[in-house]
């Protein structure tokens, strides 16, 4: 069971990844 504020973690560590890896596209894959 994973609470609100752990799933915006999760979303946003995992946005920031992508958004690091493919800086071109400057937006994480919805």
């Amino acid at each position: 069971m994973m609470s609100l504020a752990g799933k915006k973690i999760v979303l946003g560590v995992s946005g920031g990844i992508a958004a690091y890896k493919t800086p071109e596209t400057g937006a994480p894959p919805a």
